[in-house]
């Protein structure tokens, strides 16, 4: 749930990052610390240079 709460600082793009990256939190037999912020990072940089007005900032 912090996840969302934060990422709606990055726009639509971060809430999606927050809300695929506590499904991966749940996953168990996973590095989380690893897989976390590499799937954050691609979704952000995937929505930045390809979608642009999905990151900007909710508040």
């Amino acid at each position: 749930m912090l996840y969302i709460i934060i990422g709606a600082k990055m726009g639509t793009a971060g809430i999606l990052a927050g809300i695929v990256c506590s499904f991966v939190e749940r996953i168990e037999n996973v590095d989380d610390n690893i897989t976390v912020p590499a799937i954050s990072l691609s979704i952000l940089l995937g929505a930045y240079y390809y979608f642009p007005s999905f990151t900007s900032a909710l508040y």
